[in-house]
């Protein structure tokens, strides 16, 4: 067999290269999950370094979710009309300001100006996907799909392991100089060594379509994120969520009579697309739904009911230690099970790990080693599931949608992942007494809540094609 000229390979086709590109591109993806998540467990310390009130610290979470969600999809669309390399330097550079801005923060509002700017890096996910599959040759692009998105998955829930450590022993500043330093390693490689990727597209950035766009996720994710401090019945919250299926509506009719989209609506109707996003809206509610039920439970006084295992900061985030790394582990490997027996059997057996794993929470609760063996299991289930979901996007698609598509998915998980975090915290929240004292009905209703999102992404995987395979054709630089 002929070996095919240098000039037809990918440029990442020796072991250097491709560990020069996948490296430089985790850096910064990690950062960007570690900040999605670390920041929830800090509120109280960001209320009393700034002696702010809590509705005004929690725009520290709010302005981050906002801006991350509405550049996520505009970023993969932009990535393929100016180059994804150059749009992603772009978001790098916009991530490094942001991080060093809030690091020397002199009041809240800067904090929260910073973490705006920390938000417009969410363009990352859909630009590396795009950089891997031009850059790697086919039969590695899945495995490194694969482990970007295991280090994506994990770095959120390590960020919410480390908040505590972190500023215990090293200082506030170093949440944003720690990411700030990866960022910085990673641009340098970039700019240095990785080309930019072939696959750009004609065409523009229709403006109409991306404030559209913006305008939507936003109602959404304000309705969610501000209607607890809002009142869920207040007229805000009440407009905001009146207001999203209008939104959509003409969205959606803007973008079907645009000759350049901001997102096709051709490509969310592309058969393994339109399941693997409704598979992925309910994955993100049951993920991030558990990260905010898991550090809350186990760091409650302990009272009658024995809801609470009034562990410290500290010890909550080792006792969550095995589901980053879990996560990790197995979306890492998840890449070869893919390439041999496609990506909906992962999804599946995913989900129904998920499922299982909050089943046995549910008598598996009053001990510290019950967590610890939960929490394995639950990072089983999620690394699992969410390469196999975005291995398949990729292999729905053809390279010019790829970071549409990808970006598309990524931001509904972002919007799924708010409603189970807001939806989870209140049902922690809504029996707790006027002490804070949360009683077992908090703990029943929120895992009842996390065993539905389990449930429906079990349920919604089951409609991902069966046909839909991972093969050399699908991925080829």
């Amino acid at each position: 067999m002929s070996t095919p000229p240098a000039e037809s390979l990918p440029w990442a086709h020796t072991r250097r290269r491709s560990l020069a590109l996948q490296a430089s591109l985790a850096m910064p993806a990690f950062a960007f999950a570690f900040l999605q998540s670390v920041m929830a467990p800090l509120l109280l310390a960001t209320e009393e370094r700034f002696d702010s009130s809590p509705s005004a610290t929690s725009w520290v979470l709010t302005s981050f979710l906002l801006v991350s969600a509405a550049t996520t999809a505009i970023g993969g669309r932009l990535g393929g009309i100016k180059g994804s390399k150059r749009v992603l330097l772009w978001a790098l550079g916009a991530l490094m300001v942001g991080l060093a801005t809030s690091a020397f923060a002199p009041t809240l509002e800067v904090l929260v100006a910073g973490r705006t700017l920390q938000g417009t890096s969410a363009a990352i996910f859909p630009l590396v996907v795009v950089l891997l599959r031009e850059h790697l040759p086919a039969p590695s692009v899945v495995p490194a799909v694969g482990s970007f998105t295991a280090t994506t998955t994990g770095g959120a829930a390590v960020g919410l392991v480390l908040a505590g450590p972190v500023t215990e022993h090293l200082g506030y500043a170093w949440v944003f100089l720690v990411p700030l330093i990866l960022t910085a390693v990673s641009v340098a490689i970039l700019t240095l060594v990785v080309p930019e990727a072939g696959t750009v597209a004609p065409g523009r950035i229709e403006y109409v379509g991306a404030l559209l766009l913006v305008a939507w996720i936003t109602a959404i994710l304000l309705a969610a994120a501000e209607g607890g401090r809002w009142g869920w019945t207040s007229p805000a919250t009440l407009v905001c969520a009146a207001a999203v299926l209008p939104l959509v509506t003409v969205w959606l009719l803007v973008e079907r009579n645009s000759p350049s989209p901001m997102i096709s609506p051709r490509i969310l109707r592309t058969d393994g697309v339109w399941q693997a996003n409704m598979t992925t809206f309910f994955f993100g509610a049951a993920l991030f739904g558990v990260f905010a039920f898991v550090p809350v439970v186990l760091q409650s006084a302990p009272g009658a009911t024995g809801s609470g295992l009034g562990a410290s900061l500290a010890e909550s985030g080792l006792l969550s230690l095995p589901m980053p790394m879990c996560m990790f582990a197995f979306g890492a490997c998840a890449g070869p099970i893919i390439r041999r027996i496609g990506p909906r059997v992962p999804v599946i057996g995913g989900s129904a790990i998920l499922v299982l794993s909050l089943v046995a929470l549910l008598g598996l609760h009053t001990q510290r080693w019950h967590f610890v063996v939960v929490c394995a299991a639950l990072g089983v289930g999620f690394g699992l599931g969410q390469s196999a979901i975005t291995a398949l996007v990729i292999a729905s698609v053809s390279p010019a949608d790829t970071g549409a598509a990808v970006g598309m998915n990524a931001n509904i998980r972002i919007v799924g992942g708010t409603l189970g975090i807001q939806a989870t915290l209140l049902a922690l929240n809504a029996s707790a007494s006027d002490g804070g004292q949360r009683t077992a009905t908090s703990f029943w209703a929120a895992l009842v809540l996390l065993l539905v999102a389990a449930a429906l992404t079990a349920v919604t995987s089951l409609l991902l094609p069966r046909t839909c395979g991972i093969r050399p054709a699908t991925v080829v630089a």
